[in-house]
Order: structure tokens, then sequence, then C-alpha cells
């Protein structure tokens, strides 16, 4: 959705779209009427490219010249890509970071996982499941656990027999439990808000 609310700003028209709603919202309620800052979230930030860097320095910079303060979330080298585009107006002090499981880390828990539920495997079906868990989560315990969970619904479906797992029904659970995750964190008042800002 292009404009205040933009998911994703991936050309040179969205990106005009995107300060023109800034425009748009200066004139609608101009700074001095604001009573408090608008918080804006900006999700999945290592995927920012060259075509984000002008979107991205106006938030930081606050060129618009509106009381907002950007957020930014994302896994794996986020911080490295953002401070790439906007460096140097982003001081370390600034970032908090949360670790991801190492692929290691991963590989011990869906080892324990069939372990404990007493699933027949072999050590080299373990690593390729491990590898293609830690892939698809990025190492994210919230995305692991979904993962997995997928895995074992797969397994309850083939009659705990991991030989007969269909893999591709297992991503598409997963996949499910994923948004299922997200819509059920999602608050009364984040919806309202996501339908205001981007009707």
């Amino acid at each position: 959705m292009p404009g205040i609310a933009a998911g994703e700003v991936s050309t040179s028209r969205e990106t005009e779209a995107e300060a023109a709603s800034l425009s748009i919202l200066k004139e609608v309620k101009p700074p001095e009427k604001w009573k408090q800052p608008l918080c804006i979230l900006v999700d999945e930030i290592r995927k920012i490219g060259k075509e984000h860097r002008a979107t991205i320095l106006s938030l930081q910079l606050g060129t618009h010249k509106l009381p907002i303060v950007p957020i930014y979330a994302g896994l794996a080298d986020a911080e490295k890509k953002l401070k790439a585009a906007v460096s140097p107006r982003l001081r370390t002090g600034n970032t908090r970071t949360r670790s991801a499981l190492a692929p290691e880390e991963v590989h011990s828990y869906v080892k324990q996982m069939l372990n404990q539920c007493r699933i027949a495997h072999t050590q080299d079906r373990l690593k390729r499941l491990a590898v293609e868990i830690t892939k698809r989560s990025e190492g994210w315990l919230q995305h692991v656990h979904t993962e997995t969970a997928a895995l074992f619904w797969g397994l309850h479906q083939a009659d705990c027999d991991l030989r007969a797992v269909d893999f591709d029904a297992v991503n598409r659970q997963a996949r499910s439990y994923r948004e299922e995750s997200f819509e059920a964190r999602q608050s009364t008042e984040m919806e309202r808000s996501v339908h205001l800002a981007a009707p």
C-alpha cells in the first residue's frame, strides 16, 4: 500500500505517493496542532534498497517538518542495511538487538522435539529439516516454533512417519499458523489505525 501506511515501497511512483501522503497529512493537520508525535513503524527494514533511500532519509532527517518518530524493525542484517541508507544519522545507541537462534541451536531444538515425541529419523533427515527450518524462520524463535508446529501437524497427518510427511502441505500450514499468530497479536486499536491511515 503506498502512502502513509506503506507496507513496502518498491517503485519511484510509490515513493512519490508516500511523499505526497506526508504533504497531505501536513495540510490536513499542521505540525503546531499535533499534541503528540506520530510513530511510524517500518517493518522488514532488511529489504531496504536504493529506491527506498529518499523515503527513509526523509523520515530520519525530518525533512517533512512533521513530528514523526520512525521505528525500524527487521531481522538478519537489517541494522547494517539501515546504517548504509541513513549513515551517519543512525547512532548505535538508538538500536536494540534481539538475537536470532544460531543454526546449531535450531538443530538441537528440532532434535529434542523429535526425540521427545519418539519420531524415528536419520541424522541426515534431521540435518535437512533443521537447515530448512532455519532458512524459513531466519532463526527467529517465534517462527521456529511456527515451523515446528506445522511439522508436527504434518507428522500427525502421516501417522508420525517422517518419511510420509507432505512437506508442501506443512509449508502451507506454517504460513497459515504465522498469519494466525500475527492476527491474534493485533490489537483493536492497531486494526482501527490501519484503516484510518490507509483506507
